[in-house]
């Protein structure tokens, strides 16, 4: 007996920069925080300081990049300002920022350190220093720096925020929340504090209260890309895919070298059965970042989708390629093995996906489906249930157990299986 699989067993996700799909990992949401807020803190008017000294031309020059977002410009313009002044603490740490800005976390540290030799009570330097510690995933280091920077500045809204993004990076989306609150305490019109307690809202899976944060942020600036973003992945964590689609198109149109911003919408096209939207929003995404693995995987998916194996498995190959260590990869590509029921292929990519993601339960029922065609039923039966174990919720992994039971004769486990299918299904249609 074949067994196929359904839409059920595509990724699951809401992707991000750049996000191995359906759980978000450390690296990943960092990633993610660091592109999504790039230039927010300079947009919400109290981080950037002109190097803090309206004599220095130069420090004021890199500000005004700053706060545009023209992060070379910036960074040549502090580096001026330094080679005017080398004990000017505050142009390091607004090179720092910059640096964190571009995600060149050593040189945000190696600035920001300067900075805080020359003054140790630099708040912005150690929040900023916090932030690039954050994104190398040193989060004692993070910690130690964002906390000290808070009890320096316990009135810089700016110094909250970033302790909540390295709060973000970590999954403490309690935290993160409580500190974003406070920096809207201190600076209610803050759009850069509204849209992280948006991301954090959404990291509780409480997309009403993230929806409402991105909507504010929005009202208070229209040209907040990243607030869309926000906001659209809520929606189409809603199942709202016009409205996430919506949002993202008015991101792209804001911000259309975002290769995040494609790549959610190709999710949300795939999901809508807009394949062909699909592949080329993902190609979009690749172009403009080469190096991302996701893009080249969901592409894949939506290859499959249109039963273009070998585009599918040129995907899946490019993906593993960039990414050796992408279980979801190795999963996709052996289910398009067995769609070419080159089992053998399909059973080893399945096991390494497994050891890559081992409490991953499409993959546990990938490799259920995989042993299923080869006519290893009890092995296909205990990998249903090994899914079930980490998803209760699985319906086709009871409906597939239920075809293997009745495969070896066991009648009233088949029938127990599937009447547990109609159960989630009605559940489904009555939340």
């Amino acid at each position: 007996m074949n067994v196929c699989l359904s839409t059920r067993d595509r990724i699951k996700t809401r992707p991000s920069r750049p996000l191995p799909y359906r759980v978000l990992s450390t690296a990943s949401l960092l990633l993610f925080l660091f592109f999504l807020f790039a230039g927010s803190p300079a947009s919400s008017n109290c981080w950037v300081r002109a190097a803090d000294d309206p004599r220095s031309s130069a420090a004021k020059q890199g500000a005004d990049h700053l706060a545009k977002g023209e992060l070379d410009q910036a960074i040549a313009a502090f580096g001026r300002a330094i080679e005017q002044n080398p004990r000017d603490a505050d142009a390091y740490a607004s090179r720092g920022h910059a640096w964190v800005e571009k995600d060149e976390f050593d040189r945000a540290i190696a600035d920001c350190t300067q900075a805080i030799r020359l003054d140790p009570k630099h708040a912005r330097a150690h929040a900023y220093r916090g932030y690039a510690y954050a994104g190398k995933e040193d989060f004692a280091k993070a910690a130690a720096d964002c906390n000290l920077a808070v009890r320096l500045a316990p009135q810089d809204a700016g110094v909250y925020t970033y302790r909540a993004l390295a709060y973000l990076a970590q999954h403490k989306f309690d935290e993160a929340i409580a500190d974003c609150t406070k920096a809207l305490e201190i600076a209610p019109t803050a759009v850069d504090a509204l849209e992280a307690r948006a991301r954090a809202y959404l990291g509780k899976d409480d997309c009403d209260r993230a929806i409402n944060d991105a909507t504010n942020a929005i009202a208070l600036d229209r040209t907040a890309s990243d607030a869309y973003v926000t906001r659209g992945l809520a929606y189409y964590d809603q199942g709202d895919l016009l409205r996430a689609i919506a949002d993202y198109t008015k991101a792209a149109d804001l911000d259309p070298q975002n290769a995040e911003v494609f790549l959610n919408r190709g999710l949300a096209y795939h999901d809508s059965q807009e394949l062909d939207k699909a592949i080329a929003d993902y190609s979009r995404a690749i172009q403009l970042d080469p190096e991302l693995a996701e893009p080249y995987c969901l592409r894949g998916i939506s290859y499959h989708a249109k039963n273009d194996m070998d585009k599918a498995l040129d995907d899946y190959d490019a993906a593993i390629r960039l990414e050796p260590k992408y279980g979801e990869a190795y999963l996709r590509r052996g289910l398009a093995y067995l769609a070419r029921k080159d089992l053998v292929k399909a059973l080893a990519d399945c096991d390494k996906a497994l050891r890559l993601n081992p409490k991953d339960a499409e993959a546990y029922h990938g490799r259920a489906v995989v042993r299923q065609n080869r006519g290893d039923l009890m092995g296909a039966i205990a990998d249903y249930s090994q899914a079930l174990r980490l998803d209760p919720q699985y319906a086709e992994a009871y409906e597939h157990r239920a075809q293997a039971y009745q495969q070896i004769g066991q009648k009233a486990k088949a029938e127990a299986d599937l009447a547990k299918v109609k159960e989630l299904e009605q559940a489904g249609k009555n939340p």
